[in-house]
């Protein structure tokens, strides 16, 4: 918050005091005017700061720990977890895409060691109780609703 917005919320609350204690309908339109500004003025750093953020993505890699932080602030700035991608200069809004491409970068980058998983001997191991899950079916919407949580 820069000071001439903290300024502006300062002059804002004490014509509101003002406000209340005259009920003078100058002190009250001075008031909303004050008001809107202060709303406009957050809206703009808002999406100065996140297009910072965009940018400073863009110019850094993946494989950086500073370029999941800058995520992480940008996911948290505001509520949503519906922030863009970038993938090969593409910018990518839909959520189903962004699962897939999630997918093909962690599979990409992970491998399981299949030939020792195979060769090893678990150890026995008793049941609890005696129900078991026979299946389990999950829909595409489930998934979605759980990301998008």
């Amino acid at each position: 918050m820069t000071n001439d917005l903290k300024l502006l919320i300062r002059q804002r609350s004490k014509v509101f005091s003002r406000w209340r204690k005259t009920d003078d309908v100058r002190c009250k339109i001075k008031y909303n005017k004050l008001r809107n500004l202060i709303q406009r003025k957050i809206r703009v750093a808002k999406s100065h700061n996140k297009d910072s953020i965009l940018q400073k993505l863009n110019s850094i890699s993946p494989e950086n720990p500073f370029y999941w932080k800058l995520i992480n602030r940008f996911w948290n700035s505001d509520k949503s977890c519906n922030f863009p991608l970038i993938s090969n200069g593409k910018t990518i809004y839909d959520p189903y895409e962004k699962c897939n491409l999630f997918n093909t970068h962690f599979s990409s980058v992970s491998t399981l060691p299949d030939e020792k998983l195979r060769n090893v001997n678990l150890p026995n191991f008793s049941f609890i109780t005696e129900q078991r899950l026979q299946s389990l079916a999950v829909k595409p919407f489930d998934v979605y609703s759980v990301l998008s949580n």
